[in-house]
């Protein structure tokens, strides 16, 4: 899990990235405001993007758990979004390759190459992007914001986690607990600003 310090340090340094690398760099900062995996940040397209309802719909076939997964934006997130694509009219990947990469958008390594070059130079040790959903998550249940772990689960795509319900109840439940996750990562947004400023 990362401190305070850490986030900070983080944060500031993929927004000097992103002036000279801004895919990668952005990325970094938008899977430390989404706390979403790594895969599926790389691969965000503005057909999953709902600028009006401020929401990212990730199909299954992109989701870990293969089932389609609806991430509130919070104002934050929709800004890095924005400076990703860096006009009005969004088209396309807002994270793509490089001319002559493999492929239409950034890979998922190469997030993670980044942040360990960011991180290294920052004397953090092993910090990966799935530290972000670990910390995230972390803050978010604990007394700093007070989410119940059920609605974490739900925000981190953690089908699994029944939060002390029956397991058959997971079966039956087919709410995508929306504005609940909307407050979660709107709070932690607000928070990790809070930090980074």
């Amino acid at each position: 899990m990362l401190g305070d310090a850490e986030l900070k340090a983080i944060w500031n340094a993929a927004g000097e990235f992103a002036s000279e690398q801004a895919t990668t760099g952005l990325a970094i900062q938008f899977a430390l405001l989404t706390l979403q995996r790594g895969g599926e940040i790389a691969g965000i397209h503005t057909g999953e993007i709902n600028q009006a309802t401020r929401a990212w719909t990730i199909p299954s076939e992109r989701t870990k758990n293969h089932h389609t997964h609806v991430v509130p934006l919070s104002d934050q997130a929709l800004e890095v979004l924005r400076a990703a694509y860096g006009t009005e009219d969004w088209e396309g990947y807002a994270f793509p390759a490089r001319k002559g990469a493999k492929g239409n958008f950034i890979r998922r390594d190469s997030i993670s190459k980044s942040l360990r070059r960011l991180t290294k130079g920052l004397g953090i040790e092993d910090a990966t992007p799935h530290d972000f959903r670990r910390t995230g998550a972390t803050n978010i249940t604990a007394e700093r914001i007070g989410v119940p772990r059920f609605i974490v689960s739900r925000l981190l795509n953690q089908l699994s986690d029944t939060g002390g319900a029956a397991a058959v109840t997971g079966i039956y439940d087919r709410n995508a607990y929306l504005p609940e996750k909307r407050k979660a990562l709107d709070a932690w947004a607000a928070l990790l600003i809070e930090i980074v400023e």
